[in-house]
């Protein structure tokens, strides 16, 4: 006899087998990639480089999306792991098609593409979905040669951010269906040589919060930033000394961020939660150290480092994992290797996301013909379905048989 009968006739309580589906459908939510622990490459026989980012993969993901070929007659690719991949050429009239994200339920991929034939070539951002195709959506500027850029998109892809020239400098924008393309100002600079500025560089779930930098009055130097819908921008406590700084990424509610701050000759990881801003961990022979990506509870985060700038142009990747009140550093192959996850045939491993739930992460690495392609990791799996439905099925009785004083029969309402 199944254990779903079984409790129900033993019970007689639909409202008690609801909290078990329930329970068992949370380790199943739409779109999640059901892989076991281990290394998995994009496999493609195409002569070129599959290009891969921070803010190309889905929460969950099971989608994964970037651009191959060369500038001109580029395609844009949508891998889903252990599945397949899927192809999308440049729209006639248009080139030098960009990929910069997707929405974290991976139905949404926005970028970069210019017009050709034309006098004003200028980039302007272009928006992708299943039902719309490719959708142009301009330039925060129309004044001439005025480029703009898409960042991120939030979790279903009906906001994103990113930045445009204008005439007054480079602004972080915000496009919905109903705003358009909006400007989000800035919070002026006391820097005579350049413009004010601001860029917006990842966005919230239900995109209210935009995580990036902006200048500001009083500083000559680009700081930190958060924007909220509410409140507009957001200038944290910057670090003694900082020349400049800015946020890469934001957790799914915006209550979290992490990126970069300069300090004098060095770059530091940083990171901003309740406690305010303040820097990782740091290496004693890195240089340089930037925070990119990080799970919702910042358990873990990843980032990248350079030993020397002048000696050293290749970045190590790596982990910043959470032990207690700290983070302790964890270099990408350690960390597979810690995890026995083999990678064979692959080199020169990138590290670009963490998922939200800090099970996998993702990058590109370079395959047995040299060519760079994207790969996910899955680092760690969810408890199993059965083990979930027993322990609430545990809960359940105990609290069936507390209430009804060892009676196999509840009085719930069940017309519902």
């Amino acid at each position: 006899m199944s254990m779903p009968l079984f409790f129900r006739r033993l019970c007689h309580a639909p409202v008690l087998w609801a909290a078990i589906t329930f329970a068992t459908c949370a380790y199943g939510a739409e779109g999640e990639i059901d892989l076991p622990v281990g290394f998995y490459g994009l496999q493609s026989s195409e002569p070129y480089n599959f290009g891969v980012a921070t803010q190309l993969f889905s929460d969950s993901g099971s989608v994964v999306a970037g651009r191959f070929g060369s500038p001109f007659t580029g395609w844009m690719y949508l891998w889903q792991p252990g599945v397949g991949v899927s192809t999308y050429a440049t729209p006639v009239g248009y080139e030098n098609l960009s990929i910069r994200a997707i929405s974290k339920d991976g139905s949404v991929v926005g970028g970069t593409i210019n017009r050709s034939s034309v006098t004003d070539r200028a980039t302007q951002i272009v928006r992708w979905d299943a039902a719309h195709g490719f959708e142009f959506l301009g330039r925060l500027s129309q004044s001439f040669g005025d480029a703009s850029s898409l960042r991120d998109l939030n979790y279903d892809g009906s906001v994103f951010t990113g930045y445009g020239e204008t005439p007054n400098g480079t602004h972080a924008l915000r496009w919905s269906r109903d705003t358009g393309l909006a400007d989000l100002g800035t919070l002026g600079t006391s820097n005579p040589f350049y413009d004010p500025s601001s860029s917006g560089d990842a966005v919230s779930a239900d995109g209210t919060v935009i995580a990036g930098s902006t200048t500001r009055s009083g500083s000559s130097y680009s700081a930190a930033a958060i924007w909220s819908i509410s409140g507009g921008w957001y200038v944290p406590n910057q670090l003694p000394g900082t020349l400049a700084a800015s946020f890469f990424d934001v957790n799914s509610d915006g209550t979290m961020a992490v990126g970069y701050a300069q300090v004098g000759g060095e770059f530091k990881g940083i990171i901003y939660d309740q406690d305010g801003l303040r820097t990782l961990p740091e290496l004693d022979e890195y240089v340089s150290l930037n925070a990119l990506t990080m799970s919702d509870n910042a358990e873990i985060i990843g980032g990248f480092g350079l030993r020397n700038y002048n000696t050293n142009t290749t970045s190590d990747y790596f982990l910043w994992v959470r032990r207690g009140n700290s983070y302790e550093i964890q270099f990408l192959e350690e960390l597979l290797a810690a995890r026995g996850i083999e990678y064979s045939g692959w080199r020169d491993l990138r590290l670009n996301w963490v998922s939200p739930d800090g099970r996998k992460i993702g990058g590109s690495a370079l395959n047995s013909s040299g060519y760079r392609r994207p790969f996910i990791a899955v680092i760690e799996v969810p408890e199993p379905v059965a083990l979930a439905q027993v322990a609430v099925l545990g809960s359940c009785l105990a609290l069936c048989f507390a209430n009804c004083r060892g009676k196999l029969v509840l009085r719930l309402d069940t017309r519902f």
